[in-house]
């Protein structure tokens, strides 16, 4: 989910194809590319939601809600903010669970991500929650 207000999840950029980097989660590794021109907008802005969860896989549940509508989502705990010098290297991060309270940034539109949020927490309303849906 992209932190700058300019951003939105979903856009396609223009890129020279020579990799500045590069991000490794579990068995997942992803080349870091440098944005040369934005070639089209996305309509989905990001939103922010309050979300609480009691355990992990509660959190793991909505994320794929989103996933298989193609909509983004981002825990913030999660977030890994680095320098230009360490941005233009290869950076592994490791997964973690998350659960309890979390702030969340979604790439969605308000209808659709009231629409998933309503029906993850309706699936287990004594664990799950959210609260403070608003543009971010």
């Amino acid at each position: 989910m992209p932190f700058d207000p300019s951003r939105r999840f979903g856009e396609v950029v223009v890129h020279d194809g020579a990799p500045h980097g590069e991000r490794t989660t579990g068995d997942l590794t992803v080349p870091v590319f440098d944005e040369l021109v934005l070639a089209e907008e996305s309509p989905l802005a990001t939103l922010s939601v309050l979300v609480n969860a009691d355990q992990p896989a509660d959190l793991h549940d909505l994320r794929v809600a989103f996933s298989r509508r193609s909509l983004g989502i981002e825990i913030l705990a999660s977030r890994v903010d680095l320098c230009t010098c360490c941005s233009e290297s290869s950076i592994r991060q490791e997964s973690r669970d998350y659960a309890n309270e979390q702030q969340l940034f979604l790439g969605a539109t308000q209808d659709d991500a009231r629409s998933l949020l309503e029906e993850w927490a309706g699936a287990a309303p004594a664990a799950r929650t959210w609260a403070n849906l608003h543009l971010a």
